[in-house]
């Protein structure tokens, strides 16, 4: 689907590179997998992500009392953006020095973004509306956009490329992983490869798919606990009164703490269900095959012949009545309890937020624990006001579909007149 649209970005100029493990397949996309599920042992949760994850948290809670403070209305979405990439950098790089030029406690921060930030966004733009328009090449060559796009890719790995060669000349000079410190993403890829394109090529693939998704679930799960449609839900009591039993008023979620926070693990998975940041796929059949009926929508065996193209819309999937009940387009995270207030675990291929199968999203335990250690940390020492709290949130119309027009708020530090 996306060899094309994307091979400036994910071959980082290099023709003969394909390192994204979204487009890959066969022993490349084995390697990229392999090499994505040692990122995320329990050990590597526990030690290098967590800390990361407080230390940055650390510096939101400094911003936000800073904002709160000076009375400065924000667009959440953008900061969880923010956010996210300076989670990366030191999740993927132990990069903490220059992520703080893109978010800081100094609200000013918000003013401005590094040049290969916004090349990154811009490219991502462009080459997403490339997936709406087949005559990309010559809309582009047309409008100048190309040079745009060229420039945008040159900047993203002038930046990234840089820290990957100082990495490589670390190691020759006897640079080791200390594991006191955690595994860094680099470090794994160096296991596999040093050719630098390639590792930039990966490390793109890892940055798209996990920042924006993240950040726009957040933004969608802060919407769906402040707006007036639920208010019903006492939201943020019921979420502050979690975290206050596991003590959390002065401290943050720990990983493998997050699913004693029952009700807001289940306000999170409704979010990601009902308000899915990846709303549709689509795959290429390698060979003559017969999809399996689906009785309960009265879907016969399709057959498919190697090229056909199949797609399926996560976005339609979760408003199915067929498949969540005649409730399926309301927001209701009580779908996730039973009678007698037992959690339940939906299978992944009718809770398909995630993807299913072979491709299930690897990201999926980092994404749950970054999504609710930090929206805990937030409604813990803040009272967030949103500043409409009863107009209807559009989705953005995007490979990634976060919130239209972002999510304006202002902050109020718990405890304190301001």
């Amino acid at each position: 689907m996306f060899t094309g649209n994307l091979q400036e970005l994910q071959t980082n100029g290099a023709a003969s590179c394909k390192a994204c493990i979204f487009v890959s397949d066969g022993k490349q996309w084995q390697i990229q997998r392999k090499t994505a599920t040692r990122a995320f042992t329990k050990s590597n949760f526990e030690n290098h992500i967590t800390q990361s994850l407080h230390h940055w948290l650390n510096i939101l809670m400094r911003l936000l009392s800073n904002l709160a403070r000076e009375q400065i209305e924000f667009d959440f979405q953008e900061l969880m953006g923010r956010l996210m990439f300076c989670l990366f950098l030191g999740i993927a790089f132990h990069e903490d020095k220059l992520a703080l030029d893109v978010m800081s406690e100094d609200p000013k921060c918000l003013r401005t973004l590094p040049d290969y930030v916004e090349a990154f966004d811009r490219a991502l733009y462009l080459f997403d509306r490339r997936r709406r328009d087949p005559l990309w090449r010559i809309t582009e060559k047309l409008s100048g956009e190309d040079k745009i796009s060229k420039k945008a890719v040159e900047l993203f790995y002038g930046q990234i490329d840089g820290i990957i060669k100082s990495r490589l000349i670390a190691i020759e000079n006897g640079y080791k992983p200390n594991p006191d410190a955690g595994v860094d993403l680099l470090d794994l890829f160096l296991q596999s490869t040093t050719d630098v394109h390639t590792l930039g090529g990966m490390v793109f693939a890892f940055l798209s798919a996990g920042r924006d998704t993240t950040a726009y679930t957040l933004s969608w799960f802060m919407k769906e606990i402040h707006h007036k449609d639920n208010q019903h839900l006492d939201a943020v009591n019921n979420i502050r009164t979690e975290a206050k039993e596991l003590g959390l008023a002065d401290s943050y979620l720990r990983y493998g703490d997050g699913s004693r926070l029952r009700f807001t693990s289940a306000m999170w998975d409704e979010t990601v269900r009902l308000d899915t940041v990846s709303p549709a796929g689509q795959m290429e059949a390698a060979e003559d095959d017969i999809l399996p009926a689906v009785p309960e929508l009265n879907m016969p065996p399709r057959h498919v012949k190697k090229g056909d193209i199949v797609s399926y819309q996560n976005y339609v999937l979760s408003r199915m009545p067929e498949v969540w009940g005649k409730d399926a387009a309301a927001f209701d995270p009580y779908r996730w309890f039973t009678k007698d207030g037992e959690s339940i675990s939906y299978s992944p291929f009718k809770y398909h937020s995630w993807n299913a199968g072979p491709r299930s999203c690897l990201g999926r335990a980092l994404a749950t624990y970054e999504g609710i250690a930090i929206a805990t940390a937030i409604l813990e020492r803040f009272d967030v006001i949103l500043q409409d709290d009863s107009r209807v949130y559009e989705p953005l119309a995007a490979l990634n579909m976060g919130i239209k027009g972002g999510l304006l708020m202002r902050v109020k530090e718990r405890g304190l007149d301001t």
